[in-house]
């Protein structure tokens, strides 16, 4: 986990003392969880390590927008039934720490739990989207709409369900 949070250049280190008064540093939290296959056997274990968000008060909100949209399930039925009908082939797309591709539009600063590998008197400034923020899914969002509509992919944007992507082509 934390290689990939240094590969996808997800924050920097600071001096916790060259902060602005009043800075809000948010505490990040290891969530912990065990992969089992359909027979209840242990895969692998998995950690991930997550921003508590949850702290910020409504208040203390440097960020406006933090709406994500999700698909309907209308718009998925419909989806799969034109799928169906016109025999096309549906395409799915799990992106392994997807939040972590998103820029931050704010400085959000965390101290990171222990075994994340951060010296004493610094914290992270996050870069990136991290998994425990209120705005990660927003960013996300923009994100992959922006690739899956630019040239290369041409999709078009569903406008009763702004989660599902058509090509044309």
């Amino acid at each position: 986990e934390t290689d990939g949070l240094k590969e996808k250049d997800t924050y920097e280190l600071v001096d916790e003392i060259n902060l602005p008064p009043g800075t809000k540093i948010i505490p990040g939290k290891w969530v912990y969880a065990i992969k089992v296959d359909s027979n209840g056997r242990v895969v692998r274990f998995k950690a991930r390590l997550t921003a508590r968000g949850d702290l910020v008060d409504a208040e203390e909100l440097d960020f406006q927008d933090v709406f994500s949209p999700v698909v309907s399930w209308p718009g998925l039925r419909i989806f799969l039934a034109l799928t169906v009908l016109l025999d096309l082939k549906p395409l799915q797309i799990d992106v392994d720490l997807a939040y972590l591709y998103a820029d931050l539009e704010e400085p959000i600063y965390m101290r990171p739990p222990d075994g994340a590998g951060c010296p004493a008197g610094k914290v992270w400034k996050l870069k990136k989207s991290l998994y425990g923020l209120p705005q990660s899914g927003k960013n996300w969002n923009a994100l992959i709409t922006r690739i899956l509509m630019d040239d290369q992919f041409e999709l078009k944007q569903m406008i009763t369900d702004t989660c599902l992507f058509l090509s044309l082509i």
